[in-house]
């Protein structure tokens, strides 16, 4: 068995950004024979795929090429695959530190089900390190936390805001706890997939490690297809709401984290309308994007959770949910389009 199983999932990415994945993970400061690389391919068609193959011949890596199922399926897929003590998920598009492996190692003396990292935020040519600032706070009884972390996971509690627990990277699973606790993507979900899972997963942990490093790379300058135009996008955001809305619904009867769930789902709407009902590609006629939008938001969850008006703090977002609260969908637009002049505007003289 591995100490480390390093899970990629690939779909059309570009060239220099897969090599340079690779490359942060095969260059570890431990020995190869350590950890493994599984790369799965989720139905690439841009040619990354052969990509995959060359660099999988090249580092012994494990290459699954599957049909394009999302990313909860690949990541599953990769996780079937896996024989390590740890699975460690990174992204395609990001790369990791070379003292990952080791960093994780000298931790394991505890047991922890989940080890979580900080991270650094690259976007163009600035960087920001994202570090937890109570380094002591998963020392305490997990129990004691453990609503925050949740409500975190909804970005809706700020105490873990630099540790991105609603994303699978940045962090490490035990495969027991994974195994024991039947732990995997739902295939169903193509949008916040990681979200939901992690909700379930650290709704079950019992000890929560945290390595004061920032070990993962995020690329914030690259274009993501979940902000482009696709007429799914409804039924995607949709089933994501009503994913969060169940776990709720079962696993808790607190009333903030049943808070936190009704503000997540209300931002999977403005999702929806930023996405597609207001999305430049969107061709139908102003009345019909009116008409489809009044008709979401009262369709369920997002009309039980737009009822619970929660007060979210900050003027921006009391404007935004005054709107959307009185289903004003073309102020809506034209305050979005305020937002963004003045941040543009804003980034020009910082």
């Amino acid at each position: 068995m591995y100490f480390v199983s390093f899970i990629i999932p690939v779909y059309n990415l570009k060239e220099e950004e897969l090599e340079n994945c690779i490359n942060s993970v095969v260059n570890q400061t431990v020995e190869r024979s350590l950890y493994e690389i599984i790369i799965v391919d989720d139905g690439s068609n841009n040619g990354i795929e052969k990509l995959c193959d060359s660099l999988g011949k090249r580092y012994e890596a494990t290459v699954i090429h599957q049909q394009n199922q999302g990313l909860a399926v690949a990541r599953n897929t990769g996780m079937k695959a896996s024989q390590g003590k740890w699975i460690v998920h990174v992204d395609g598009d990001d790369w990791i530190e070379r003292d990952l492996v080791e960093s994780l190692m000298s931790f394991d003396k505890k047991e922890a089900d989940i080890v979580v990292w900080g991270y650094v935020i690259k976007n163009g040519n600035k960087k920001q390190e994202l570090l937890l600032r109570n380094k002591a706070a998963f020392n305490e009884d997990y129990s004691l936390i453990k609503e925050k972390v949740l409500c975190s996971i909804l970005d809706y509690d700020s105490s873990f805001s630099a540790l991105a627990l609603n994303t699978s990277w940045g962090k490490a699973y035990r495969r027991e706890f994974i195994e024991q606790n039947g732990l995997f993507y739902n295939p169903a979900l193509r949008r916040a997939q990681d979200a939901v899972y992690n909700l379930y997963a650290f709704d079950r942990v019992k000890n929560l490690g945290y390595i004061d490093k920032a070990l993962n790379y995020y690329r914030a300058d690259n274009v993501s297809l979940s902000r482009g135009f696709n007429p799914k996008t409804f039924d995607y955001l949709q089933e994501t709401a009503k994913a969060v809305e169940g776990f709720v619904d079962r696993q808790t009867t607190s009333p903030r984290l049943k808070e936190a769930a009704a503000a997540f789902v209300q931002r999977c709407f403005r999702m929806i309308n930023l996405q597609y009902y207001q999305h430049k590609g969107n061709r139908q006629s102003y009345r019909s994007r009116r008409k489809a939008f009044l008709s979401g938001m009262e369709t369920e969850p997002f009309r039980s959770a737009f009822a619970m008006k929660v007060n979210r703090p900050g003027a921006m977002n009391r404007i935004t949910d005054f709107l959307y609260g009185h289903r004003l969908f073309g102020c809506i637009a034209i305050f979005n389009q305020i937002v963004v002049i003045a941040s543009n505007v804003r980034r020009r003289f910082i």
